[in-house]
């Protein structure tokens, strides 16, 4: 019996479920260690050149938490997704009250192509959105996720481009629909590296007059912050729950 190429990657997939999806020891989900990493990343404002709005993100960029968002993109570990949407929750949190915002706020996450979408059988970052919107809502911050965002052409892989080809790659592409009111409204992704599809996120909703008060991640490639950090998860401990 001959197997195709997606056969044996599903097969691969099915395997790797009794692994941690951060550090691979068995066991079912994100081990007690790797969430124990992530949960101490630092919870502040970083800074990229071409952004000129406050961004937030909830940690450093790096293993295990590298392996653990390519695992739930790409390899079909939802399991990990309530500890990132954990994550986006409370960068979302710390943006929030560094700002003095109260609800509703709206979360609009940057969209993936709609190739990745059939891939991967979800739209991880608004999956990732609509979930700690629930955090959000349970720590007392009204908000909801909303696709106001749309890919209007294909865009190359960003993976080996510098900077600059990052922006050129990328400007244009978004467009964007007026969503529903709301007091505020925050551009929300998984991972910031240079900032170019933050900024064209920016670029597609103030063209159609809804500019965002600020920017949130998961994770950020440099760690270079600025004076707000705020180790939240100590402060809303209830927070760990999945939702």
């Amino acid at each position: 019996m001959v197997f195709g190429v997606g056969f044996i990657d599903a097969a691969a997939d099915l395997l790797v479920q009794g692994a941690c999806p951060g550090c691979a020891r068995p066991g079912s989900g994100v081990c007690a260690g790797c969430a124990r990493w992530i949960g101490a990343g630092v919870i502040g404002e970083r800074f990229r050149a071409v952004l000129d709005m406050p961004l937030w993100s909830a940690g450093e960029y790096a293993d295990p938490l590298t392996r653990i968002i390519s695992q739930a993109k790409d390899h079909h570990r939802h399991d990990a997704l309530p500890l990132l949407a954990q994550r986006l929750a409370l960068a979302v949190a710390g943006l929030a009250d560094a700002l003095g915002l109260a609800g509703p706020g709206l979360l609009v996450p940057v969209p993936s192509a709609p190739a990745a979408v059939r891939e991967r059988g979800l739209d991880f970052t608004s999956t990732l959105a609509n979930t700690a919107a629930r955090h959000l809502a349970r720590a007392g911050l009204t908000t909801r996720a909303e696709p106001a965002l749309r890919q209007l052409r294909a865009v190359q892989d960003p993976g080996g481009l510098v900077a600059a080809e990052r922006q050129r790659n990328l400007t244009g592409s978004l467009g964007a629909v007026r969503p529903r009111s709301a007091r505020w409204l925050v551009v929300v992704d998984d991972v910031v590296t240079t900032g170019a599809s933050l900024q064209e996120s920016v670029r597609a909703l103030t063209a159609v007059g809804i500019p965002p008060v600020g920017l949130a991640t998961v994770a950020a490639t440099t760690l270079r912050t600025g004076g707000n950090q705020q180790n939240l998860a100590l402060l809303l401990p209830n927070w760990g729950s999945s939702g």
